[in-house]
């Protein structure tokens, strides 16, 4: 089984070098068959990458420790859920997955466009068959996950307890879905510029990819803040550590990209603007990748300092330098079809929201990689913490929630000045009065303005749609539950970017309440004492010891009470894992609408004597309640539209 692993992997190389062989001889020549040839050796390639992955999942689940990434990673007392999930948890078994996700996107893309597209597939096959090949050449030279040791030991190294967490067995997939998924759009991006076919419709033909890499990467940054607040036990869910950042920036960009599509496709314009867009995002996601195993960056989610990010650069510089180039070069073929309207309409607020995005992308970026470029340059390292960003956000999300209120108000080409006052005012007026309450009530001022912010971002969308909605009613006469679900359905593509800004300005809502009023309080005690955190009261009820194969477990229970009311138990937890030294504090979280209660505990001495550390995180659950309608919103993005008839006539109808 491990000979048949090292030979498919040299195999399935072997076979993309023949595609890309293959490819450069039709190219030259024109001839069908070699392309052909190149696709059927594309398949192949992931046909024998996917044996790869099936015979490492066996090694996993068989505890073969023949195997050195087996050895490292599980044991025999790892139960078997995180058995499987230990495939993403090191460096050889995470890179197998981006290459077996890429060829397997690669196969799927030429079945569906080859005969649809085929003046595109040559470039495309060319592209992502080089991405590929670049990754398969990686796991053979630096980290091969079938690599075998001499003398199996009788025992493995197990799984860092950090990642034995039911969101890690999601958090890590998801996000590479959404890392590999932009490969697609780059590809087809610059294969529609060299073969000069669809270079203006590119991204129509990469809107299903777009969304749905879109979709994976917010899902897996919304599941990795909360694998973050419920293990690592420090109270938080977003530190602004660089491989935070590093899923967090191609968001950004891929954000943008959404975005300035809908402009080129209803308007004919920023087509440049999307193509290289559509490139920035696939290079920030190799840029994530060059972070996470470069040791260029210090992090806690990183791998160790490894020779194999000089190479993630170089292909880093190298596919930069080419896709400039081709967007250079093909220039022309990307002229817009009209000229820039004016900035008080729809596509005004559009170009605003993308270059707010890109300057916030800008400033991440530079505030990450900022500490590691003064070290190289300077020989001094100058940190940029979290205070930093955490100043940033705050004026960027003030200028975001007004344009989420504005555009549903605004209408393409020109909105006059009056009637953007006749819709504004009563928006602004609801967010004066909301921000003041909020300083009434006891916020300080940038929270109270967030606040009022998003609250009329909520009204201005809840308006524009419920206006719709009494339209058709009095068109159609309707019964208003039928009028709303056609104005709905009919609409699906609006209300679903409508969905996700809302859950946008809840998150925001939750990361301000979180990030500014957490309150803290702590304890020493022992058994039978209590007491207050606000207004909680606790009661130390006792300490318990349990152990499994994989670990000791001590279990502190407590009695809650909130104004004399119980509210019944929390046990937090601290584990103590066989084959790990530092002992592994598992919170105590009760959630609620408007707070969640945490607690940490810290045991002192046999006899139960344990510190406790409480923390009240107001509205974290808006936060998870935010990402999931976002989630919701982009599944929706996906729905085709009500009608490619009516669309196609509406949309020359603009264009007219």
């Amino acid at each position: 089984m491990l000979l048949l692993g090292n030979f498919l992997e040299i195999a399935s190389l072997c076979l993309l070098i023949y595609a890309l062989a293959a490819v450069t001889v039709h190219l030259r020549a024109g001839r069908p068959a070699w392309l052909e040839s190149a696709c059927r050796a594309t398949f192949a390639a992931s046909v024998m990458v996917t044996v790869v992955s099936v015979l490492l999942v066996i090694g996993l689940l068989t505890r073969d420790f023949r195997l050195d990434y087996v050895a490292r990673y599980t044991s025999t007392t790892l139960p078997l859920v995180y058995t499987l999930t230990a495939f993403w948890a090191g460096q050889a078994g995470s890179l197998l997955l981006w290459l077996w996700l890429l060829l397997v996107f690669t196969a799927v893309s030429i079945l569906l466009y080859r005969r649809k597209y085929p003046a595109l597939m040559p470039w495309f096959v060319l592209l992502t068959g080089g991405t590929a090949a670049f990754f398969n050449l990686l796991l053979l030279l630096f980290t091969n996950p079938m690599q075998t040791l001499e003398v199996a030991p009788a025992e493995g190294q197990g799984l860092n307890p950090l990642l034995q967490n039911v969101g890690m067995i999601f958090h890590p997939p998801t996000l590479f879905v959404g890392y590999v998924g932009f490969t697609v759009p780059f590809a087809l991006a610059l294969a529609a510029l060299l073969s000069r076919n669809h270079a203006g419709e590119w991204h129509k033909i990469a809107r299903p990819w777009t969304v749905v890499s879109w979709l994976f990467l917010t899902v897996g940054i919304i599941l990795g803040a909360q694998w973050a607040y419920v293990e690592l036990g420090w109270g938080g869910y977003w530190a602004w550590d660089p491989v935070e950042n590093a899923s967090f920036i191609p968001w950004l960009s891929a954000t943008a990209l959404l975005h300035t599509s809908i402009l080129q496709n209803r308007l004919g314009i920023f087509k440049k603007w999307n193509a290289a867009l559509g490139v920035l995002t696939f290079l920030l996601c190799i840029f994530g990748t060059f972070i996470t195993r470069s040791g260029f960056i210090e992090s806690v989610h990183a791998f160790g300092r490894s020779s194999m990010g000089y190479y993630f650069l170089g292909f880093l510089l190298a596919a930069l330098a080419f896709s400039l180039a081709v967007i250079y070069w093909r220039r022309r073929d990307l002229e817009p079809d009209r000229k820039f309207g004016r900035i008080l309409s729809k596509e005004g607020a559009f170009a605003l929201t993308n270059l707010l995005l890109m300057a916030f992308l800008a400033v991440v970026l530079i505030g990450t990689v900022f500490p590691s470029l003064s070290e190289l340059f300077v020989g001094r390292k100058v940190s940029v913490q979290a205070p930093f960003f955490n100043k940033v956000v705050v004026p960027f999300a003030m200028i975001l929630l007004p344009l989420l209120g504005i555009c549903p108000l605004l209408g393409w080409f020109r909105t006059s000045s009056r009637q953007v006052l006749k819709n504004l005012l009563p928006l602004a007026a609801a967010a004066v009065v909301c921000g003041a309450a909020g300083v009434a009530l006891g916020l300080n001022l940038p929270s109270a303005i967030l606040g009022g912010l998003g609250l009329a971002a909520v009204a201005a969308i809840l308006i524009d749609a419920g206006r719709a909605v009494l339209v058709r009613r009095r068109l159609a006469g309707e019964p208003l539950p039928l009028a709303g679900w056609r104005t709905l359905w009919q609409g699906r593509r609006r209300y679903a970017a409508y969905t996700v800004h809302f859950g946008l300005v809840c998150l925001c809502l939750g990361v301000v309440g979180s990030s500014y009023y957490t309150r803290t309080y702590e304890h020493t005690g022992s058994p039978g004492s209590s007491f207050q955190a606000g207004p909680y009261r606790f009661e130390y009820v006792r300490m318990d010891f349990t152990e499994d194969p994989e670990k000791q477990v001590l279990q502190a229970i407590l009695e809650v009470r909130r104004d004399g009311q119980p509210l019944g138990r929390l046990e937090p937890e601290k584990h103590l894992h066989r084959l790990f030294e530092q002992p592994m504090t598992e919170v105590a979280i009760r959630s609620g609408l408007l707070s969640d209660l945490y607690v940490i505990f810290s045991p002192l001495s046999n006899d139960g004597r344990a510190n406790f550390q409480v923390l009240i995180n107001p509205l974290v659950l808006w936060i998870w309640l935010g990402g999931i309608l976002m989630a919701l919103g982009g599944l929706a993005l996906l729905l085709p539209r009500a009608g490619a008839p009516r669309a196609e006539s509406s949309r020359k109808g603009v264009t007219s």
